[in-house]
């Protein structure tokens, strides 16, 4: 078996979409992501893609800020800081 391990896609689709074709090409079985997936500009699109694809994926830090700025919208250090102000 094949695996590819992926990281720090951060929502950007095109660049996935590159690396998938590689990884076509190399006849990868399985698709590992360590984390970080989501961000700016297509989180839904990049986690449909990898979902479609079976891929494992391990939520990163950066997943899981974004995942409690969702869980808990009132906490206003997520409105805040410029770090985040893709994600309001």
């Amino acid at each position: 078996m094949k695996m590819a391990v992926l990281a720090d896609i951060h929502g950007n689709l095109p660049a996935l979409n590159a690396v998938l074709a590689e990884i076509e090409e190399d006849n990868i079985n399985q698709i590992l992501v360590a984390g970080d997936i989501l961000g700016a500009p297509d989180p839904v699109k990049v986690i449909r893609k990898l979902h479609d694809l079976n891929a494992c994926m391990i939520r990163g830090n950066s997943d899981d800020y974004i995942v409690r700025i969702y869980s808990n919208p009132s906490d206003s250090q997520w409105y805040t800081s410029k770090q985040f102000a893709p994600t309001y």
